[in-house]
């Protein structure tokens, strides 16, 4: 259960992730269960090791490390984690072109979603914000909307003054994809009161935008890795995209939480 625990963490595009996090409930029934099924075998352990040290000496120092040894099984997952996440944030994004910095508004932080692009990729800062029921804009911060995603017509447009480019948002019951850039992903990539999870590859496979990890404790903060190999325009439609169901994810996660 420990290495399901942070398999499932480490890796959230996993099917084990994504099994995780399939409802609200699944989660809970697992945060729930991990702890029991961990305290028990650390009772069984501690029993059997001073059992084993009795018959040998009655050292108390022995005694409180066997303590230690018998109760792992409940504070090494946390460890572990906490140490592979560390060293992954860092490496994660390694042979892309660069990391995007998404940190979505949510109830406790009820101020715009933010997309800070790396300087390989534009280095600026984009919000994303609603501008009417089931309608998203996404900008350049303090700029007019270049991206609009309509959800009641589950359509987006890509609209500057030299670009003019949609497509249909159909994510909502198959992979997200676009199409009209040659993106495409597999499997389901919302999660259920959590952060999306997503690889959108090129014809060839190649994984030009690749959800990361979330921020260790703030599951309304994540990194994106991404490519510009087939220009700009796909990599920010897929961000906003990414941000809006990041948004929705992190409503319901942070509240958990808190």
């Amino acid at each position: 259960m420990a290495y399901v625990y942070i398999y499932g963490s480490v890796n959230p595009i996993s099917s084990i992730a994504a099994a995780l996090h399939h409802t609200r409930g699944s989660w809970i029934a697992y945060q729930l269960s991990l702890p029991v099924v961990t305290i028990a075998a650390g009772l069984a352990n501690l029993i059997i090791l001073i059992g084993g040290i009795r018959l040998i000496s009655r050292s108390i120092i022995l005694s409180l490390l066997a303590a230690i040894v018998a109760f792992a099984p409940i504070w090494s997952p946390y460890v572990i984690e906490a140490a592979l996440r560390k060293h992954l944030w860092n490496t994660e994004c390694d042979g892309f072109d660069g990391t995007v910095f998404l940190d979505a508004a949510h109830y406790n932080q009820p101020d715009l979603s933010v997309a800070q692009f790396p300087s390989s990729l534009g280095g600026q800062k984009w919000t994303l914000y609603p501008s009417s029921e089931g309608i998203y804009e996404f900008a350049p911060a303090g700029e007019e909307s270049q991206v609009t995603f309509n959800f009641i017509n589950e359509t987006y447009s890509f609209h500057t003054n030299t670009t003019h480019e949609g497509g249909a948002l159909t994510d909502t019951d198959v992979p997200l994809s676009f199409p009209q850039f040659g993106l495409y992903s597999e499997g389901d990539w919302i999660r259920s009161c959590f952060a999306p999870a997503v690889e959108l590859t090129n014809s060839t496979g190649n994984a030009i935008i690749k959800t990361g990890l979330t921020a260790y404790t703030d599951c309304s903060r994540m990194e994106v890795c991404a490519r510009k190999s087939m220009g700009i325009n796909p990599v920010i439609v897929a961000i906003g995209r990414i941000l809006v169901a990041l948004e929705n994810g992190a409503s319901c996660c942070t509240r958990s939480r808190w």
